[in-house]
């Protein structure tokens, strides 16, 4: 268990992942920043796909009232605790955490790969996710002057496999009779493309703020944006991930730009 500053408790698996995303989310806050243009209202309704140990929101829970939070998370292991961290905020909001993978077709089981002590690197794509790592060690490797890293942490590409079923966006909002999402956000670890080719044209009407980290593979960036483009987004913009440092000096943060990791913001034109 963790105790913040202000006092919010939460269950981590992985304390250094923990307090990255923590740094990100609550400190940087990374995906509601005053530039991105993005915002949260009280009785908004958020969809949390690739919620993790639940800190997005978390965040948003310790902020604003009546809310309605659909959090989605494959991995077994990282969906209880999801449950767990989210399970005191029942009451006063509406919340439902659902143990799903979400992509471009329902009906169907997908395989995902779960790195034991990096969760929140879990993903359907185990050789992008290789990829990305031997990017990491090797700016590391840069970075400390070294011709090879050394790395302290050998098990952390230690995985399970496991399968879960597979539902696209449009028909989660009609599994549970959402009419309108105000902010949709996107944390799927390589299924990026995959989340946005499951929503329908109808459903892209309902939806008027999309938060979406990319990792840019394969010309990925610009095929998200293009779809966002075609479908009612008029404003968007993107913010590279870097380095960090958190507000006391405790904690940093290293994100190399070879890994060409993105926040891509859209916003609809809301009516006069």
């Amino acid at each position: 268990m963790s105790i913040t500053p202000d006092g919010l408790i939460f269950e981590f698996i992985n304390e250094n992942e923990a307090n990255f995303l923590y740094e990100e989310i609550f400190e940087q806050n990374v995906y509601l920043n005053d530039a991105s243009g993005i915002s949260v209202n009280d009785g908004d309704t958020v969809f949390d796909i690739g919620a993790n140990i639940g800190l997005f929101s978390l965040s948003l829970l310790s902020k604003y009232q009546n809310l309605k939070i659909i959090a989605i998370e494959p991995i077994q292991k990282i969906y209880h605790a999801l449950k767990r961290n989210l399970n005191g905020y029942m009451k006063s909001h509406q919340l439902i955490c659902s143990r799903l993978g979400i992509g471009a077709n329902s009906n169907e089981y997908g395989l995902f790969y779960h790195f034991l002590s990096m969760p929140g690197e879990s993903t359907r794509h185990f050789s992008e996710r290789s990829n990305q790592r031997k990017l990491l060690e090797t700016a590391l490797s840069l970075m400390n002057g070294n011709d090879h890293y050394e790395d302290n942490n050998s098990n952390e590409d230690e995985f399970t496999s496991e399968k879960c079923l597979m539902m696209t966006i449009s028909e989660l909002m009609i599994l549970y009779k959402v009419d309108y999402i105000d902010l949709l956000k996107i944390d799927v670890e390589g299924d990026e493309l995959e989340v946005l080719k499951g929503i329908n044209e109808y459903s892209f009407d309902k939806i008027k703020q999309i938060v979406i980290e990319v990792h840019d593979i394969g010309n990925r960036l610009s095929d998200v944006i293009h779809i966002l483009q075609g479908s009612g987004f008029h404003k968007i913009s993107t913010q590279q991930q870097t380095d960090s440092v958190s507000a006391d000096g405790l904690y940093q943060s290293f994100v190399p730009d070879a890994l060409k990791l993105y926040l891509v913001y859209a916003t609809k034109r809301q009516p006069s």
